[in-house]
């Protein structure tokens, strides 16, 4: 397809696999869902959700901020929690 010789293409991925800078991006990813996943399991998410609702005390502008709020968070596995705040309190309306 881009005519790279196969040869090329295994060491360019064999070097840029054993590279820090992988490396590096890698340990960051692993080490911020551990900590979301601290988070989650001792019910500090819950705490933050509860929290916005004192806050705010209007669903409609809690739907709103408290994701966008959530969403600066890097993790991509923060959208599931963002979805999750949203769901219970909107809830079935």
């Amino acid at each position: 397809m881009f005519r790279v010789n196969l040869k090329d293409a295994v060491v360019v991925l064999g070097r840029q696999t054993v590279a820090w800078d992988t490396i590096d991006v890698l340990l960051s990813f692993y080490l911020i869902i551990f900590l979301q996943l601290m988070l989650e399991k001792k019910g500090r998410l819950t705490n933050a959700k509860d929290s916005f609702n004192r806050l705010l005390r209007n669903r409609r502008m809690n739907t709103i901020v408290s994701p966008a709020i959530m969403g600066l968070l890097p993790s991509a596995a923060v959208m599931t929690i963002c979805a999750d705040m949203v769901d219970r309190t909107c809830g079935n309306t």
